[in-house]
């Protein structure tokens, strides 16, 4: 009985004291939280583009360097086939691969031809690097080039259409409306 008196006591001094503290505005040492590192979210988004008509196939550019060649191959989910869409203006956009630093899609020409390749080049703001969606709502789209800052009617193709095997370097051909000129591509 006397143990349970001195700890109630010794409970009660404690509350007591904490109150007079926290009333006479004397600032409490409270236990500074641990250090942590900061964790800095993507300032952007990448998905895949998908092609219509295989939808196991994507725009993949393997190889992060100026001047290789953007092909399609079996959708993988890798960084290689992560692109982020960039707004330059009404249906005007640039896609940025996340496979390396600074590399964009890129129409290896003027002038714009059947077969010219695509491939990557630095991102910069060129013509060769535009591509007209003529929309901005996600969904399956053509990609039609500009050149000039001025669209040329040639669309992002894959030659041989949805029997091409993977690995097959992306070109541009004549808009035609075709499957194998038709993207998913989600917009911001």
């Amino acid at each position: 009985m006397e143990f349970r008196r001195k700890i109630t006591g010794v409970l009660l001094g404690a509350a007591a004291l904490t109150t007079a503290i926290a009333g006479s505005g004397v600032a409490v040492a409270q236990a500074a939280p641990s250090p942590t590192s900061q964790v800095t979210p993507f300032a952007t988004v990448f998905n895949p583009i998908v092609n219509f008509g295989d939808r196991t196939k994507c725009m993949s550019a393997p190889t992060p360097a100026v001047n290789t060649a953007v092909i399609e191959a079996r959708c993988d989910g890798s960084d290689a086939q992560s692109w982020e869409v960039k707004s330059f203006g009404t249906n005007i956009w640039q896609f940025l691969n996340k496979n390396g630093t600074g590399f964009c899609l890129f129409a290896f020409s003027p002038p714009p031809r059947n077969g010219a390749p695509m491939g990557l080049n630095n991102c910069r703001t060129v013509s060769n690097e535009e591509f007209n969606t003529h929309t901005s709502s996600t969904g399956f789209v053509s990609l039609e080039s500009r050149t000039g800052f001025t669209n040329t009617g040639f669309c992002v193709d894959v030659p041989g259409g949805a029997t091409a095997p993977y690995g097959e370097q992306l070109e541009l051909f004549q808009c035609n409306g075709s499957q194998s000129q038709s993207w998913h591509v989600v917009f911001p």
